[in-house]
């Protein structure tokens, strides 16, 4: 019943010729929803604006095919960006992957256009981690993660740059490069004190070493994996954010 409703008011709203106009503005909304809502998925403490964003996933979707009908690149790389962690860490890796390898492919044609410099590293990270799970695509993944970290470095953007190590040292945990998880992830360590988000902060503080714990936990030195693994505990039930922990699953 209810989509016999919404083909019929998606009929009224063609034959009123406002079609355009009002698919743009719900498609602005929705980018701000989504940008202004990015770094929920991580954040327990802000369970409720994840639910919000699990209602909101038809509207997303229908933005993001507009941005695509009407060939606005730079609208659906920055959506994508913002939703990436929300697929990732949401579990919704099927819906999300051919949404990345979309914003991947225009990139090129959106930084002609003036795109923010940041944009192509947060696309980067849900997809180098997406690829990489079921154990497809290490090489790939590393590759879109390299050329994302070189980006956030030559434009101090630290965030950035943790967040795509991070990434790093899941995929890496995911190929059995223990030792190559360790570095990326003691890389982290030394970027989140920097950060001016203590939110953010202890969340990828909380996902480096429950990662970190794992890598450790590989290769049989579980005293140091438990500490680790703690002291994760410690950041993210202080700040009640449990997405470090299911980032190591």
């Amino acid at each position: 019943m209810l989509e016999t409703v919404r083909e019929y008011a998606a009929e009224q709203l063609a034959a009123s010729g406002e079609e355009g106009a009002l698919r743009q503005r719900h498609a602005a909304f929705c980018l701000d929803l989504a940008e202004r809502h990015e770094i929920v998925p991580l954040l327990a403490s802000d369970a409720r604006q994840f639910d919000r964003l699990e209602a909101e996933r038809p509207n997303l979707r229908s933005a993001l095919a507009w941005f695509e009908a009407i060939g606005d690149v730079v609208g659906l790389r920055r959506l994508v960006a913002a939703v990436g962690f929300f697929w990732w860490l949401g579990g919704h890796l099927h819906e999300g992957l051919p949404w990345l390898e979309r914003a991947l492919a225009v990139g090129e044609q959106a930084a002609a256009t003036g795109e923010m410099p940041n944009v192509p590293i947060r696309v980067a990270v849900p997809y180098g981690a997406t690829i990489s799970i079921g154990g497809r695509a290490f090489d790939q993944a590393e590759r879109v993660l390299t050329d994302a970290l070189v980006r956030a470095r030559e434009i101090d953007d630290r965030l950035g740059a943790a967040t795509v190590l991070v990434a790093f040292g899941y995929v890496a945990n995911l190929r059995g490069d223990f030792a190559g998880a360790e570095a990326h992830l003691d890389d982290v360590l030394s970027l989140t004190p920097s950060l001016p988000d203590p939110r953010q902060s202890a969340a990828l503080q909380a996902a480096a070493l429950t990662n970190l714990g794992d890598a450790l936990r590989f290769q049989g030195r579980f005293e140091q994996a438990a500490a680790h693994t703690a002291e994760a505990l410690g950041d993210a039930t202080m700040e009640q954010q449990p997405a470090g922990a299911r980032r190591g699953e």
